[in-house]
């Protein structure tokens, strides 16, 4: 997706619409330029602004400097000065491109969708509206169609990077892997230096349990981009997945120093925490993202699960209860919900009835494809006493992909209690 113009492009574009007006380029443009190349926004707008003040029509000045907001963050004032650019000539289609990218960024992709089929109604040779409109698609989870409009932005600029990787996320979320790979091993020969190419490489191996490859391009992605927190936090899953849990809170804990008020990095911290059965640890990093993040639902589910497994059930009860009252549509939540009424070794707490109707709902919502946790619902039913479908569901939960080999052990552990005709319930670790 087009970003920032270059600036040589800029001085064409600004010359010109100048030179209609018979007045030369002001250096406050010029400063500008260097300044939104620089990542000084704010200086940039600045700049951009005293342009204006000589060349208050011209629409070019009014892209640039909704680059700036862009790059602020100020996704407001950037769709103000797209409107204004699209006012003053509504035949120029970097308007319309540019504004649908604000709304992407929104995630008001049904508005993204209208800028982008404006753009390719004006200008169908125009890759970047291709690839935005692909953007929109995907947003919207209709993956066939960003498919194939990430397609078209490639046959017209086989050279873009971006095209390769959102296409390579589509059939990521499709779960065609190699075809994934394919697309982000592409982008990496295009542009061997940027580093988002091997993350999204490295998070394709991860679910293709190759965390070796996956640690190598994470590796890759960190020598890159040593002062990016995101390439930490991709290592540091890597190392959780892989078990080798100093390493993960290492990963972690790096990523947290570069941004320390990132929820997800502590709530990630506190995963590894979990899963080394570190559970103090594990409540402090999730409560600190539930403080920077009140409404971050892996926060609430993730101290949830600790409160459990040290026997505080009220906490636990509470916390994710908190996370349904967020979001009770969110198939984590009602999977958490379902794993606590079914397996709390306390019987006051146990529902098997409504975890069969929590754990049920979850599946459906994940269509009862490789993220349905059918474990929270194998283990409802064998509180019912229910040990055939107990059985069934728990040999599709040794099938997913998303358990760790300490995790399958213990799922291989639950089947052989539920074909004995047993419940599972959770121990505790005060």
């Amino acid at each position: 997706m087009k970003s920032i113009y270059s600036a040589s492009l800029a001085a064409i574009i600004v010359a010109l619409s100048c030179a209609v007006q018979g007045r030369a380029v002001t250096d406050s443009f010029q400063d500008g330029v260097e300044a939104l190349n620089e990542k000084n926004y704010a200086k940039a707008i600045d700049h951009f602004t005293q342009a204006m003040q000589d060349f208050p029509n011209n629409f070019a000045l009014y892209l640039w400097r909704a680059q700036a907001y862009l790059g602020a963050n100020d996704y407001d004032k950037a769709e103000d000065d797209y409107a204004q650019a699209i006012s003053l000539n509504p035949l120029e289609p970097d308007g319309y491109i540019g504004r649908g990218t604000t709304y992407l960024w929104k995630k008001d992709y049904d508005k993204a969708l209208v800028d982008f089929n404006k753009a390719i109604a004006l200008d169908a040779s125009d890759s970047d509206a291709f690839e935005g409109r692909g953007d929109s698609y995907h947003g919207k989870e209709d993956y066939q169609k960003a498919l194939s409009d990430y397609s078209k932005a490639i046959e017209l600029n086989p050279n873009s990077t971006t095209s390769y990787l959102g296409r390579a996320g589509s059939y990521f979320q499709m779960k065609d892997y190699d075809k994934a790979l394919a697309d982000c091993s592409k982008a990496i020969e295009l542009d061997p230096k940027n580093s988002q190419g091997y993350v999204a490489r490295a998070g394709t191996y991860f679910f293709k349990k190759d965390y070796d490859k996956a640690l190598i391009d994470c590796s890759k992605a960190i020598e890159l981009a040593p002062k990016n927190p995101e390439v930490y936090l991709s290592r540091g899953r890597t190392y959780t997945w892989k078990e080798q849990y100093d390493e993960a809170v290492g990963d972690l804990t790096k990523a947290i120093t570069l941004d320390p008020k990132n929820a997800t990095f502590y709530v990630d911290r506190g995963s590894a925490f979990y899963k080394a059965e570190n559970y103090d640890k594990a409540i402090s990093d999730y409560r600190q993202a539930s403080q920077i993040a009140p409404k971050n639902i892996e926060a609430h589910l993730g101290l949830g699960g600790a409160y459990r497994k040290k026997g505080l059930f009220d906490q636990s009860s509470a916390e994710i209860a908190a996370s349904l009252r967020l979001e009770p549509e969110n198939k984590n939540a009602l999977a958490g919900m379902a794993w606590f009424l079914a397996t709390c070794p306390e019987a006051k707490y146990r529902d098997g009835k409504k975890a069969v109707e929590y754990a049920t709902k979850s599946c459906e919502l994940s269509r009862w494809d490789d993220d349905s946790d059918y474990e929270a619902l194998a283990g409802a039913h064998a509180d019912l006493g229910h040990f055939d479908d107990a059985v069934k569901w728990q040999k599709k939960a040794l099938k997913v992909s998303w358990l760790t080999k300490k995790e399958l052990e213990r799922a291989k552990e639950r089947l052989k209690l539920y074909e004995d005709k047993k419940p599972y319930r959770e121990t505790v670790k005060p």
